[in-house]
């Protein structure tokens, strides 16, 4: 999620993700919300004081280095 420079400040971040959330899980029947951020994604404490919880970790790579020969 990001807040444009001008608009920083006022909640609406916090408001935005209060409502999707609240559709997601009342109007579309959704059970669970799940968010992917990066650990210091500078997000993270508007989701965690929205409710989410840190429950995993994951590691991706863009591709595979070529394995040495031996």
């Amino acid at each position: 999620m990001q807040t444009h420079p001008e608009a920083r400040r006022r909640g609406l971040a916090q408001a935005l993700l209060h409502h999707a959330g609240a559709h997601a899980l009342g109007e579309l029947g959704a059970r669970r919300l799940v968010l992917v951020a990066d650990p210091d994604h500078h997000a993270l404490d508007l989701y965690l004081g929205a409710g989410f919880a840190r429950t995993e970790s994951q590691v991706s790579a863009e591709g595979l280095r070529t394995p040495a020969r031996p």
